[in-house]
């Protein structure tokens, strides 16, 4: 999908830039500029601009013309060409848009693919930025001529009697002058915002209709990096001369449009967890009988009614043991068998008893549960533990069986409530207890409460669902929570990109006045960018209130800058506006300097307006003071107050659960015995030996090898009876042991139960895990300091910014992880440069080709404790018929963005970037980047025709067109087609096509400007 809109998108801007051809559409150039486009110099007709500053040992003009000829059709360094009248190697400069930025040496670029976002925060240092600004190219002389100029000025001189006539004149004088002025110095006469349009375009005289579309798209996104209008009516720009040396002018118009700020990553995910309680069920049981001591048919050997007073002591164990081995527990009580007052019940059991005085199965006992015998003729049962109640989990029919459904609120009867994963809060188990352990009567009254155990231990009808029922009630349940487990998850993603909208109206007012003696001149400048922004997304379908609100923040700091006022600016307008009302006519300037010393002069105060541009952290600028600042040919200082909008680069994450839904309940594992059904006749034997016959007896062996080898549980319990006068009576039961069961007439005495029943239910979660790259803008005061002093260029930037809420970015709005942003911060940048710019004279003293050489030195710092530098040597020739260059550069930077608060991160990454271009049209460019991997590219192209380039292109990485532009370790090998306007310079179309690690790659990279 992204192919086919940049394949269409492909053929209707190259439809418009093609008619932009024709139409005569004015064009800025692109910088750096391509090997396919020719470059001409100017050649001034103004008498008194005959003086080249580059001079042969002969002085040779026409010499400097035949090498300016022999270049124009190869030329790869556009920066350094001559001009005749006046050189242009240092003059006129321009800031580079960034995606040019990052493939063409003329800039030397770090490049936010080469460190880890992590290590190094991305506003520390402005990656696509070259090292230096590079030199745009003067328009055709035709658009400067100064005869047009004086014709301007000779009609409106000679038009005396129409006032009206004579301000239409004037008016085409100061569009020219404004015109001509900002051709030769673009950044001091720059009436925007650093981001509507390059200051090289603006064209006063010929349009008021400014704009700019670049596009990026690549197999898998289609981003648009910029779209933007400026419009500055004619009547509305003014620039006149005052007789006290003073020139003054002013620009005003309205900006807006949208530019690329980033991209938001939801990763919608729905997991399964399920959640399980293990009921571990224990109960143990046995009969008392009532053995008679000597006969008697009312004394009992056990003291009956003490034993029912008697506090209990119950343990209880379960071992189950490996194949092959036999399992023995052995619970150790601290009971002493030898003491006199310890009475082992055991082996009064293992006595002969008597025959039972009832049955189970009579109308009077067990079916009617005893209830109608005396106290001497009622069973006596000891019960070790005590019981809670799960059988309302079986209301409404439920069966107890693996797999069935439990109704949720059988579960809230019972007091079970599972707990939510959304909002952390815990299972809760509160089971009703219905008995306590003790020595009772078997029958429904006196301190037998429980009739569930009652029934289930003695009543021999009972069956079916309501045996399962009263078992549910007859057993002590104890609840263990487990962890929710992840049973299944869904991953979806969903992307959304933020754009920044805004408008605003720029309105310049600035001041040159020449001292009448010196070559020197103070600068005044006031700009105005008042306006609106705001955060979108995915074309309107999201508005970002937080963002939009620190964006038009920063904006509207600049409506302070309409009421300042510094060195008069406003009066000598006010002035100039009135003489111009009136029909008068500009005065002209009353200076000792010469014109190269003006033009020199003028050219070191652009150059450091430049600079002090360059150097900023703010992107969008919204307002501007350049106090009165003192300029000469060799010196310049200026000092200004910035405000506008700080980009910060930064990659944050959110977490949001969404809901939360409980699955049905259901019993997952049931894992229980056929526990109770006491009866109380005969004498009770184990219940796993039956009577053997001789041929039974000789297949013993033999079954207890086939037993051995499977996995076998072993339970036992320990009951202590304590009485109110200290005697203590012990009953212990183990499954091994001889008094477990009855003899093979199903009689039994006593039973022990450990069983399991799990409840588990599936809840299904939904999270959005939202992870934002891009930029953040925040308003932003920053005092900015630029000077220079020879072949010297210095600056110092230093800054403060705020948010008005650092939790949040487009598409965030709760709280981030692990974020460390602050809300307030500060930062500081300086740079330095000296580039020098020398002729090569051959053997016979003819100026052959130009060279320059020199450092650079960049740094960045801020109050989050991260410093990087850059330092960097440039070294280029030009000659006839070829032209190259190289340049070294080492880059260091040191952050606080690990998680160990004492380890310090720092980088070290070394580039060596080298250009080389032919008179054919053949150009090579490559890069190599030594840092903790190895990056290397290599764009090898063609020129085929004035406007079309081919080549091919080799790299081992690939870079993300989206979110910060991550670059990715991938070997990428293609083709590139590039068309570029010859008049349009500024517009150009590329195209490139190859196959990586991961198949077939496509991108596509467009500008247009009208």
């Amino acid at each position: 999908m992204a192919a086919k809109k940049s394949i269409t998108l492909f053929l209707m801007v190259f439809f418009l830039g093609y008619s932009g051809v024709k139409k005569t559409i004015s064009i800025a150039a692109v910088y750096p500029p391509k090997t396919s486009v020719s470059y001409q110099g100017i050649q001034s007709r103004s008498s008194q601009q005959q003086s080249s500053i580059i001079e042969s040992p002969q002085n040779n003009n026409e010499l400097k013309q035949n090498f300016l000829r022999e270049t124009l059709d190869y030329g790869v360094f556009p920066q350094r060409v001559f001009f005749l009248g006046y050189s242009e190697p240092h003059e006129l400069e321009k800031k580079i848009p960034n995606h040019e930025k990052s493939e063409f040496i003329s800039q030397a670029i770090l490049d936010s693919g080469l460190f880890n976002d992590s290590q190094i925060s991305p506003e520390q240092i402005e990656f696509r930025d070259g090292l230096v600004p590079d030199l745009p190219i003067q328009q055709n002389s035709e658009e400067q001529d100064t005869e047009a100029l004086g014709q301007d000025i000779r009609e409106a001189v000679a038009e005396s009697e129409n006032i009206n006539r004579r301000k239409e004149l004037l008016q085409r004088f100061m569009l020219r002058s404004l015109d001509i002025s900002s051709q030769r110095y673009p950044f001091l006469i720059d009436p925007t915002d650093n981001i509507t349009f390059e200051p090289t375009q603006f064209n006063p005289f010929n349009l008021e209709n400014y704009g700019q579309l670049d596009i990026r798209s690549d197999e898998s996104d289609f981003i648009i990096d910029k779209a933007t209008y400026g419009f500055f009516p004619q009547e509305s720009q003014f620039y006149w001369t005052l007789p006290n040396n003073r020139i003054i002018f002013e620009t005003k118009g309205w900006v807006g449009g949208i530019q690329y700020q980033g991209q938001t990553t939801g990763i919608r995910e729905t997991r399964d967890f399920r959640q399980e309680i293990s009921f571990f069920g224990l109960q143990a049981v046995w009969n008392i009988p009532r053995i008679r001591e000597d006969g008697s048919s009312t004394a009992d050997v056990l003291p009956i009614e003490e034993l029912r007073q008697a506090d209990i002591a119950a343990f209880a164990a379960q071992v189950t043991s490996n194949e092959g081995l036999l399992g023995q527990v052995i619970i150790n009580s601290g009971i002493d068998f030898n003491s006199p007052n310890v009475i082992d019940i055991s082996e009064i059991l293992n006595s002969p008893p008597g025959l039972g005085e009832t049955s189970t199965n009579s109308t009077q006992g067990g079916n009617n549960l005893f209830e109608g015998l005396e106290d001497e003729r009622t069973p006596i049962i000891l019960q070790g533990f005590p019981t809670s109640n799960l059988s309302k989990l079986l209301d409404g029919d439920v069966d107890l069986r693996e797999g069935a459904f439990i109704p949720r609120e059988n579960l809230t009867n019972t007091g079970i409530v599972f707990g939510d994963l959304l909002t952390g809060e815990s299972t809760t188990i509160n089971l009703e207890f219905t008995s306590v352990p003790g020595v009772k009567f078997a029958r429904p009254f006196d301190d037998f409460e429980n009739l569930d155990l009652l029934n289930v231990l003695v009543n021999p009808d009972l069956t079916g669902k309501e045996y399962e029922r009263r078992y549910l009630n007859s057993l002590l349940w104890n609840g263990v929570r487990r962890s929710p487990r992840l049973e299944n998850s869904r991953i979806f993603r969903e992307f959304t990109n933020w754009y920044q909208g805004y408008v605003s109206r720029p309105h310049k007012r600035a001041a040159i006045t020449y001292h009448p003696e010196e070559p020197a001149a103070t600068f005044t400048e006031i700009f105005a960018n008042p306006g609106l922004a705001f955060a979108v997304g995915d074309w309107g379908d999201e508005l970002d209130d937080i963002q939009s609100l620190n964006m038009t923040t920063g904006l509207l700091l600049g409506g302070v800058f309409e009421i300042i006022d510094d060195n008069g600016v406003r009066d000598s307008l006010n002035t100039a506006k009135d003489i111009f009302d009136q029909g008068g006519l500009p005065a002209g300037l009353n200076t000792k300097a010469t014109p190269q010393e003006l033009r020199e002069l003028g050219l070191r105060l652009d150059k450091s307006l430049l600079y002090a541009d360059f150097n900023t952290n703010i992107a969008q600028t919204s307002g501007r003071l350049t106090f009165n600042s003192h300029t000469t040919p060799q010196r310049s200082g200026l000092w200004q107050i910035r405000t506008g909008l700080y980009p910060r680069r930064v990659q944050v994450t959110q977490e949001q659960q969404l809901s939360s839904t409980p699955g049905q309940p259901f019993f997952s594992e049931v894992d229980i015995s056929q526990f109770g059904k006491l009866t109380f006749i005969s004498v009770p034997s184990p219940e796993d030996r039956l009577f053997e016959t001789p041929g039974e007896m000789e297949q013993t062996e033999v079954a207890s090898s086939i037993i051995s080898d499977t996995p076998r549980t072993t339970f036992g319990t320990q009951i202590i009876l304590t009485t109110p006068s200290g005697q203590q009576f012990v009953q212990s039961l183990t499954t091994d042991s001889t008094q477990f069961s009855s003899l093979p007439n199903a009689i039994k005495t006593s039973d022990i139960a450990f069983d399991r029943i799990n409840i588990a239910q599936i809840d299904r979660i939904e999270s959005l895990t939202s992870i934002y790259e891009g930029t953040t803008y925040v308003p932003t005061v920053e005092l900015a300091y630029a000077a220079s002093s020879g072949l010297w260029y210095y600056n110092l930037n230093a800054g403060i910014w705020a948010t008005f809420n650092n939790q949040t970015a487009p598409g965030i709005r709760e709280k981030i992880i692990e974020n460390n942003e602050p809300t307030i911060g500060g930062y500081l940048r300086g740079f330095a440069n000296a580039i020098q710019e020398k002729p090569i004279i051959n053997e016979s003293s003819m100026t052959v080709g130009v060279k320059n050489y020199g450092p650079t030195l960049r740094f960045n710092t801020d109050t989050q404790r991260r410093f990087n530098v850059t330092l960097g040597y440039e070294y280029s020739e030009q000659r006839s018929r070829v032209g190259w260059t190289l340049r070294p550069t080492l880059f260091y930077s040191q952050g606080d963005r690990s998680t160990d608060e004492n380890r310090n991160l720092q980088n070290w990454v070394g580039l060596l970037d080298g250009q080389i271009g032919w008179r054919s049209g053949l150009s090579i460019i490559n890069r190599l980047e030594i840092g903790e991997q190895i990056f290397t590219s290599l764009v090898a192209r063609q020129r085929l025709t004035q406007n079309i380039s081919a080549g091919i292109y080799a790299q081992n990485f690939s870079n993300r067109i989206s979110g910060l532009g991550q670059r990715t370790d991938e070997s990428s090998l293609g083709l590139i087609l590039r068309y570029d306007s010859t008049r349009n310079r500024t517009s150009f179309y590329e195209g490139r096509i190859g196959t990586s690690d991961t198949g077939l790659n496509f991108e596509f990279r467009s500008r247009f400007v009208f």
